[in-house]
């Protein structure tokens, strides 16, 4: 029977520990450049962020002072209905009222759609009963249900009582 010595035992766990820091020397040496390099990538997004948000607080600054002037009397006697789905923000509907009124319009109303409307697994029945429902005399747009659903929803609240319906341009308008 043949036994191993010490000294090799030795030399043996010296390889291992020298293998062991030599891997870990490398691999951080490895992951130095790479932290670097998502260190230099987060400062430019960083600063292509901030630069971002000043031109929105620019071009809203702007918005806000040319708004009046540019709507004034546009809708001048014109009744306007607005109609908004679940996911309109509250924000939104507050800031387009007053340019509105700003326009001249009459509002008179708010109408919030159903999410079904606007749910794609559910867009055959609403093409049935687009198409079930049309006032005589509209022409419905091709092209997407809800858009249809839009059109003579538009038709039956903007037409006078008794009317045939208009057709999908005057709808648009």
């Amino acid at each position: 029977m043949h036994v191993i010595d010490f000294r090799y035992h030795l030399v043996s766990l010296v390889a291992i520990f020298l293998a062991l820091a030599l891997g870990i020397v490398i691999g951080s040496a490895a992951l130095n450049g790479q932290v670097s390099a998502l260190t230099t990538l987060r400062g430019a997004l960083e600063t292509n962020a901030k630069d971002l948000r000043s031109q929105v607080v620019d071009d809203a600054a702007f918005a806000a002072s040319v708004t009046a002037t540019l709507v004034k009397g546009a809708l001048r006697g014109e009744r306007v209905l607005l109609v908004t789905t679940p996911d309109t923000p509250g924000s939104l509907v507050s800031a387009i009222k007053p340019v509105l009124v700003q326009a001249g319009a009459a509002m008179t109303g708010q109408l919030m759609l159903r999410p079904e409307l606007a749910d794609p697994a559910r867009t055959n029945a609403l093409q049935d009963l687009v198409v079930s429902v049309a006032p005589a005399g509209i022409t419905l747009p091709g092209g997407a249900a809800v858009a249809q659903a839009a059109v003579e929803l538009a038709a039956a609240l903007l037409g006078p009582p008794g009317a045939p319906g208009l057709s999908a341009a005057a709808a648009e308008k």
